[in-house]
């Protein structure tokens, strides 16, 4: 899967033009692309998305100067994180806990309490072990049930039961 991103707030300039493109057409063996182009594009955006745009680790603080309470959510499983799963099947970036403190520069030491949330059956999206893995009527009430289906590709989720060792292993690394 070809990923493309643009850092919000990244600073071009001359420099930096000259950077990128050195970049894509040494490194990524692509053609160059025109920086007023581009700069054209993304001005026609930056007005749509200019309110979503926030320094994270400010916006942080500032709730903690007012005493408001801060929930930060993960939408994956601890065993796709990229440090600690099921390598190399697997996301791109960290899933568990970690994840919060190298996304949003927010202390680990203000972290004042962990909910881990489980289902009563696993599942998963693609390849890699699924030692538990069903294919029965079953899953497949549990995958139209439960609406599981991949929200990037639609593609189905593989089912299976509830695994304690996998349930167990990630307890151990998030919460010891």
């Amino acid at each position: 899967m070809k990923k493309n991103i643009v850092i919000l707030g990244a600073q071009w300039g001359d420099e930096g033009k000259d950077y990128y493109n050195f970049q894509l057409i040494n490194y990524y063996r692509v053609n160059s692309i025109s920086y007023e182009e581009s700069f054209k594009k993304l001005t026609k955006y930056s007005a749509l998305i200019q309110s979503m745009i926030v320094d994270i680790p400010n916006f942080l603080k500032n709730i903690e100067k007012n005493n408001e309470s801060i929930m930060f959510e993960g939408a994956q499983g601890a065993l796709l994180d990229i440090d600690y799963g099921t390598y190399p099947y697997v996301t791109s970036s960290n899933t568990t806990i970690g994840g919060i403190i190298s996304s949003t520069g927010f202390s680990p030491f203000k972290i004042h309490s962990i909910l881990g949330i489980l289902k009563a059956y696993s599942t998963r999206v693609g390849k890699g072990p699924f030692p538990t893995e069903i294919f029965n009527e079953i899953s497949n009430a549990l995958l139209t049930k439960g609406k599981e289906f991949g929200s990037t590709t639609g593609r189905n989720r593989r089912i299976g039961w509830f695994d304690v060792v996998a349930v167990k292993r990630s307890i151990h690394f998030l919460f010891n």
